[in-house]
């Protein structure tokens, strides 16, 4: 499973670089906005409201952009109309979300320095809680976003489905996490153009419509078992058989030039 998501990943930022370089490029444009009139704010609390602002405002972008590659997982292609189309029926949702997000942090950012900073047992244990259950918040709402395009448009019930998938798959998830803390740390040296946040975006949309192939399996089982929950090992291999085909192999002359294929 896993090699088959880097290939479907590599492959579908390969195929839509220019999009995903354009994209990036506007995110990281509004972000460099952000920072830039903060710096001319003295007040502290001033500077934090400003790059606050504009983080909720980024999350009307990402969840548009979202599901765009949404659709570029679905082997579906897009321009930038489909990003205008994705834009009005998502900012509101964004918008939400990143509030939230932004609420989140801000309250991790205050309350884990200050229990740890009071160096006893009852701040460690604090501190480390708080530490170990925001890790578990922004694992599991990477799956937000994906959850909006594929399952639900409420936004209670995409994160509760984002907690569920989870618990359900803690080990990949995780993976998902540190893969895409990886892209950016790479963004981070290239100007966030690329990889950048877009490859973010399709790492998170292809690796849920791989999770999905293993409830439709699991959905099948339980109807063959007669309504009975299902405990089976996911044969995963014989389960993607079909995405691994739609997905495809490559070389270095079909990247290049694809039109000698």
């Amino acid at each position: 499973m896993i090699g088959l998501f880097f290939r479907k990943a590599f492959f579908e930022t390969w195929d839509n670089l220019i999009l995903c370089i354009a994209f990036n490029f506007a995110v990281t444009l509004l972000a460099v906005l952000g920072f830039f009139l903060s710096s001319l704010v003295p007040d502290i609390v001033f500077k934090v409201c400003i790059i606050g602002c504009f983080f909720v405002l980024s999350g009307t972008l990402f969840a548009s952009l979202s599901c765009v590659f949404g659709q570029v997982s679905d082997y579906r292609g897009v321009g930038f109309r489909d990003f205008a189309e994705a834009f009005r029926d998502s900012w509101k949702t964004g918008l939400a979300f990143s509030f939230c997000l932004s609420v989140i942090s801000l309250i991790l950012f205050i309350s884990i320095p200050f229990y740890f900073s009071l160096k006893t047992p009852y701040g460690y244990v604090l501190g480390g809680i708080l530490f170990w259950s925001g890790f578990v918040i922004f694992v599991s709402l990477q799956w937000f976003f994906p959850v909006y395009y594929r399952l639900n448009k409420d936004f209670k019930t995409c994160v509760k489905k984002s907690f569920i998938i989870f618990f359900d798959n803690p080990g990949f998830s995780v993976f998902i996490f540190l893969y895409s803390c990886f892209l950016m740390a790479v963004s981070f040296f290239l100007g966030f153009i690329v990889p950048g946040w877009t490859s973010v975006l399709i790492a998170q949309q292809g690796a849920f419509r791989l999770l999905m192939f293993k409830y439709d399996w699991l959905e099948e089982k339980e109807k063959e078992s007669g309504g009975r929950p299902v405990r089976a090992k996911v044969p995963w291999k014989e389960v993607l058989a079909d995405e691994s085909e739609n997905v495809g192999h490559r070389t270095l002359k079909n990247f290049f030039m694809p039109w000698k294929n």
